[in-house]
């Protein structure tokens, strides 16, 4: 898997833009990133900016922009729900699903300027 930087679209649909304030990926950082997708059964890994933007992915840009916008609501969700139950700070979550018959894994890092995802397909473990 190869990882693609993802510049920023304007609201408008327009030509891609940066913004001065975007948080910059550290080196190690995407020496990580390009680590974990070398894992058994990793199907993708996507970096997500606080505002819910793809900042680096190994998905086409289309569904890393898609999932992007998932991933910093269902964070914000965590965040709501954590503090309802007075859980303190969720750092790492864990989904578990069935699609098509097969068995996946949704990994979701909450960091506080920062989501990491990894799709992890579980067939064929024990």
């Amino acid at each position: 898997m190869t990882f693609e930087n993802i510049e920023r679209r304007s609201e408008q649909g327009g030509p891609s833009t940066t913004k001065e304030s975007e948080p910059v990926i550290p080196a190690a950082f995407k020496s990580a990133l390009e680590n974990l997708s070398s894992f058994k059964g990793v199907e993708g890994v996507l970096a997500v900016d606080d505002e819910g933007f793809p900042l680096q992915s190994t998905l086409k840009i289309e569904k890393a922009e898609a999932l992007s916008a998932f991933i910093k609501s269902f964070a914000t969700q965590i965040e709501k729900l954590s503090e309802e139950l007075d859980l303190g700070d969720v750092r790492f979550v864990t989904i578990d699903a069935e699609i098509n018959g097969q068995s996946k894994e949704i990994l979701l890092a909450l960091e506080k300027d920062m989501y990491l995802c990894v799709l992890r397909s579980k067939t064929g473990e024990e």
